[in-house]
């Protein structure tokens, strides 16, 4: 081995070289500046000089009072301490340096950020600051407070923050208006500045003296977003009111967004009071996400607002990629380390049953974690996706399920009659391979010790689906339970893994290498009270989320996603549960309206843009009361 202190010509040259490279690096000049960027290195899809976005309207008014309502309470104005159950709609009150639109997958535009510079190898990126950037309180948006925002919440915040962006090497104030971050030698992460780009600001002034663990409600947060906080009452309400002075209302994400002069957060102690104020007009929008509800609850028949198009139902076509809609397994727990068990118990959950009897046959079974996408596996792996899956077999021999290389996993189906002899047969089968046997009804290990299974919500309309799940885990001999939490007691039990299942929800997207670190890197699932609250974790998954994000390309991207779908899948780390190609809304007749079903690239949802109409809004009283 060569000696550390040897001044041989070689080790002189290396010298030379890494020299060189870091002026190199550090050559901003070299760097191309521009006004967005995208995640492969494209041309953006709008110019730099865009008067506003095409799918919104420009021409609406600011005008009138937007209700929405919310089941439960609050008891924080503070987003950054991740514990407390924070007000609804406190994201109105900041900006990002970065955007994206509603119409373009890949590429992200400047907010708060004019342009953005960074070379090629992407180990540094300089956002520069609008000069029309603003606070609530009208004192400059600095890069100073950029700096700040990430050094409070690194050093004092929420854990998770840490470990989410463990890829920052360093971050530099180069003058008043432009902040450097650099990143980590070994970071391959093409998706950082997105990253990055995409986190509220805050100001140093409001939070610099404040612990940013506390949970506050003793006064109101300030940001430089579209909104600041008028009023609220604990646990009742909180309104927003738009901004006039909002700095950012002649650039085109303000044209035709954010339209509603105030919006008002009501709270309701369960959903149906919840139900209940959309029909009497105490809320002006809900969309319904139980389809029992949606078909018995709204009937025209019942309700005259509804018959006369006053209460407007409206199914509107969802064809984006569906969310990870499941019920997790704590994979932390010695009983759920064999991926035989989570198979058995994902057997053990009749969807047909369930869709016939609660659903109305109208929901489709979950097969795929990036399900209705480009991104989904689907038949049997083939050309890059199965180069990629040999790859990681040679690389992490006996890690992969032999499954991976046949076709793709799908639930069995079921004849709906409730009589799941096939798939509970096959469960038991499973269970045994995996050394459980079944004893005076009893499902025991090798030393006599019952299966027990215990899944946890806090959604009284989970009751309905998950009873007969249970029903049909005790007919394998297991001791299983439901038990309904409220909120509270439900979140903690989550944040420190102290559950066996429970139902919840992962948001999709369609460039998910950031995201899926957020919820399946062994880093974060080692951390408690991160997302990755299920603490799988995998050498193997690791290896496809540093893939996913250093993708160069966007087929690349999408063949590994394929891959990463189909490990996800055959490990068996959930139980998908269902999901349904339409959005659900009802929504009293006083808004103005765009029709987004024939914009082919629209990924947005299908309120975007609303605003309200001054004339409908102001004969709504009379024409409800002439029901």
């Amino acid at each position: 081995m060569t000696s550390l202190f040897q001044r041989s010509t070689f080790a002189v040259a290396a010298a030379a070289l890494t020299l060189a490279g870091m002026a190199r690096a550090d050559d901003h000049a070299d760097a191309p500046i521009q006004y967005f960027i995208n995640k492969f290195d494209g041309e953006a899809k709008y110019p730099a000089d865009l008067e506003f976005y095409p799918y919104l309207n420009p021409e609406a008014p600011i005008y009138g009072e937007y209700i929405s309502g919310v089941r439960g309470g609050f008891n924080d104005f503070n987003t950054l301490n991740g514990r407390g159950d924070d007000a609804s709609g406190l994201g109105l009150l900041s900006d990002s340096l970065l955007g994206g639109v509603a119409d373009e997958l890949d590429t992200s535009y400047g907010i708060l950020a004019e342009t953005i510079q960074m070379p090629k190898d992407r180990s540094w990126v300089i956002y520069k600051l609008r000069d029309e950037a603003r606070w609530a309180n009208g004192t400059p948006v600095t890069a100073d407070d950029v700096k700040f925002t990430f050094d409070f919440q690194i050093e004092k915040g929420w854990p998770g923050f840490k470990d989410a962006y463990a890829m920052l090497g360093s971050i530099e104030v180069l003058d008043g208006n432009r902040v450097k971050f650099s990143f980590t030698a070994d970071n391959t992460d093409r998706n950082a500045p997105f990253t990055i780009g995409g986190e509220p600001i805050i100001p140093r002034y409001f939070w610099e003296d404040r612990d940013p663990q506390e949970i506050f409600l003793d006064t109101y947060p300030e940001g430089s977003g579209e909104y600041r906080i008028k009023e609220h009452k604990d646990e009742d309400y909180i309104v927003y009111e738009r901004r006039e002075d909002y700095w950012g209302n002649d650039f085109p994400w303000a044209k035709g967004s954010a339209n509603f002069k105030t919006i008002r957060y009501r709270y309701y102690n369960d959903v149906t009071t919840l139900r209940n104020a959309i029909k009497v007009g105490e809320i002006d929008m809900r969309a319904e996400n139980q389809m029992k509800a949606w078909v018995n609850d709204y009937k025209a028949e019942d309700i005259p607002a509804i018959a006369e198009g006053v209460l407007v139902k409206k199914e509107f076509d969802d064809n984006n990629i569906q969310n990870t809609q499941a019920m997790f397994f704590n994979l932390q727990r010695e009983k759920f380390q064999d991926r035989r068990v989570r198979e058995a118990i994902g057997l053990a959950f009749d969807f047909e049953f369930t869709n016939k009897q609660l659903f109305y046959g109208r929901y489709i079974r979950q097969n795929s974690h990036l399900e209705n996408s480009q991104l989904e596996a689907t038949g049997v792996a083939t050309g890059r996706e199965l180069e990629i899956l040999q790859e990681l077999d040679a690389k992490y021999p006996g890690q992969l399920p032999a499954t991976v290389f046949g076709e793709q996993y799908s639930y069995p189906e079921t004849d709906a009659s409730g009589n799941n002899r096939d798939n509970l047969r096959a469960a038991l089968n499973l269970f045994a391979e995996a050394g459980w046997t079944l004893e005076d009804g009893k499902l025991v290990d090798a030393n006599g010790e019952q299966f027990a299974l215990e899944i946890i919500d806090s959604s009284p309309d989970s009751e309905r689906y998950i009873l007969p799940w249970v029903e049909n885990l005790e007919r394998l001999g297991i001791a299983a339970e439901f038990r309904l939490l409220d909120t509270t007691q439900w979140i903690e039990k989550i944040r420190s893994r102290d559950f066996d299942m429970t139902d919840y929800v992962y948001r999709a997207s369609y460039t998910p290498g950031t995201q899926m670190r957020y919820y399946w890197s062994s880093e974060l699932a080692a951390t408690p009270g991160s997302i990755a609250f299920h603490g799988y974790e995998s050498e193997v998954l690791d290896d496809l989320i540093a893939q996913l994000t250093s993708a160069d390309n966007r087929e690349e991207l999408n063949q590994v996603s394929k891959a990463l779908d189909r490990v996800l899948t055959s490990e068996h780390l959930v139980v998908l549960e269902w999901y349904y190609n339409k959005s659900r809304m009802l929504y009293w007749d006083k808004f103005g309206t765009i029709d987004h079903s024939d914009d082919e690239d629209f990924l947005g949802g299908p309120t975007t843009g609303w605003w309200i109409d001054e004339a409908l809004d102001i004969t709504l009283d009379e024409r409800r009361d002439a029901l």
